[in-house]
This record gives C-alpha cells, sequence and structure tokens, in this order.
C-alpha cells in the first residue's frame, strides 16, 4: 500500500479483531447500568404517607383507648349495685314474662 498522503491508513477493525478484549483477565465485567437516584419529591411523599399512616394509626388509637375507658366506667357502675339486688333485678324482670309464652 503507497500512498502520496501523510496520514496514517489503518486495517479494518473487522478484520484485525480486538486484541485488548482477547487478553482481558476474567475479573473484569461489563459497565453496570446507570443508578437511579431517587428525587426529592419521591423523598416528600414517602414522607407525607408516613405521616399520614401514622396519624391514622393514633386516631384509631384514640377511639379505642375511648371506647375502652366508657366500657369500664360502664363495668364499675354497674358493678356498685351488689350482686344480690343484681340478681334479684333480673328476675323481677323475668317474672314480668311470665304470662307470655313467646320469651319462655
Amino acid at each position: 500500500m503507497t500512498t502520496n498522503a501523510p496520514a496514517l491508513v489503518l486495517p479494518d477493525p473487522a478484520d484485525a479483531g480486538n486484541p485488548l478484549a482477547e487478553s482481558l483477565p476474567p475479573s473484569l465485567h461489563d459497565i453496570k447500568p446507570p443508578v437511579e437516584i431517587i428525587s426529592f419529591w419521591n423523598i416528600i411523599l414517602w414522607g407525607a404517607l408516613i405521616l399520614v399512616f401514622l396519624g391514622v394509626c393514633y386516631a384509631a388509637w384514640r377511639y379505642w383507648m375511648k371506647k375502652q375507658t366508657r366500657r369500664q366506667a360502664a363495668e364499675e357502675s354497674a358493678s356498685r349495685i351488689p350482686p344480690n339486688e343484681r340478681a334479684r333485678q333480673r328476675l323481677d324482670a323475668a317474672l314480668e314474662h311470665l304470662h307470655d309464652p313467646k320469651f319462655f
């Protein structure tokens, strides 16, 4: 190949092969895919969702505790009546329905 041009003419890479790629050690790997960076708005959205969830949990807990205190107050007021008087009241209520065959 003789030419008058001062440029260096390289052979076609398809014919030559890649001597560097063939001589790479087996410990080298391909390029990793790009790492996804989470945007600032995603962090704010997740934070807001967590706060809403915690708020709902807190409201449910307060509702349940209020319900429990009402139940305990009702039990305390019912337990102030001695058991013998409570039994007597229930017997009197049952005697009122003695003549009604639906209940018996």
